[in-house]
């Protein structure tokens, strides 16, 4: 038996295992539906005047927890970016899409995947292959511990396709 792969075929993992554009991390988190899903960030930065354009925030639909994270993100990249890089965060506008890669439902726990993945779309530098990134900014800048298991974490990572529930 030979198996020939053919380009329409679905990727054997939902997180690409190469480079993704400048702007795009995948998150991994426990979601509204208490299901650990894999989402995709895919963060724009053109010129602009700062703003992170609440309209252009696509696919959270109106999760205040999830707007809450995302915000704090924001909030926590626009405070350091002048810090760790000699960029000002106000030469941008910011535009976002939440990626709910297996429809899990949206998550409040990948706010620290946003972080990197404006850092990525500012620099125009993508991130490493197959990064996934966990946990959760919030307003006063601190990242609260993670609370999806690693098991749970390395297994979504891995197979991606697999529905993971609380023994809660």
């Amino acid at each position: 038996e030979t198996v020939i792969e053919v380009p329409e075929q679905p990727a054997s993992s939902l997180i690409f295992q190469g480079l993704e554009n400048c702007g795009y991390v995948y998150g991994i988190g426990r979601s509204n539906r208490d299901l650990v899903g894999v989402y995709r960030l895919e963060n724009k930065a053109v010129d602009g005047t700062g703003e992170f354009m609440s309209k252009n925030i696509e696919g959270i639909g109106y999760n205040k927890n999830v707007k809450d994270s995302i915000n704090a993100a924001f909030n926590y990249f626009k405070i350091n970016l002048k810090k760790l890089i000699n960029i000002n965060a106000d030469d941008y506008n910011y535009s976002m899409y939440f990626n709910d890669m297996q429809s899990k439902g949206v998550c409040d726990e990948v706010s620290v995947a946003e972080v990197v993945a404006l850092f990525s779309a500012v620099t125009k530098h993508p991130v490493l292959p197959s990064l996934v990134v966990v946990g959760r900014v919030v307003m006063s800048g601190s990242m609260m511990p993670v609370t999806t298991s690693i098991t749970d974490i390395i297994t979504a990572a891995k197979e991606g396709d697999t529905p993971y529930y609380t023994n809660s």
